[in-house]
């Protein structure tokens, strides 16, 4: 689901399935048919916007896998409630750039940065 009209052409252009709308509208989520996806991913600049989203994923898919990029430390108790595993793209960034800093100077990889990092990646 994609909100800006440029980029959703474009993604139609390389034959990139894309639903052009809110993604916090419940009638865009029900064209992405929530219903038989394996997973949400939600990455949305809005955390009110986000928290539509999984709250309505929530109630139409009680079991699936939601994931949510957020802004701000304080978004992911808002989301807690739902069972999402959020990541902050600052923090995740971070945790990557100390990873591959390790492994280019040829230093074993912290466990405190494998630990991290599998937060993110999972």
């Amino acid at each position: 689901i994609e909100d800006d009209l440029m980029v959703a052409r474009s993604l139609r252009a390389q034959d990139l399935p894309v639903i052009f709308g809110d993604a916090s509208n419940a009638r865009i989520l029900s064209a992405a048919r929530l219903a038989s996806a394996r997973a949400l991913i939600a990455c949305l600049p809005d955390s009110g916007a986000t928290r539509a989203v999984v709250e309505y994923a929530r109630r139409t898919r009680p079991d699936i896998d939601i994931l949510a990029r957020i802004s701000r430390p304080e978004d992911a108790a808002l989301l807690e409630r739902f069972d999402v595993r959020t990541v902050l793209p600052e923090h995740a960034g971070a945790r990557l750039l100390l990873e591959l800093s390790e492994q280019t100077l040829g230093l074993p990889v912290s466990a405190e940065a494998e630990e991290e990092s599998g937060a993110w990646r999972s």
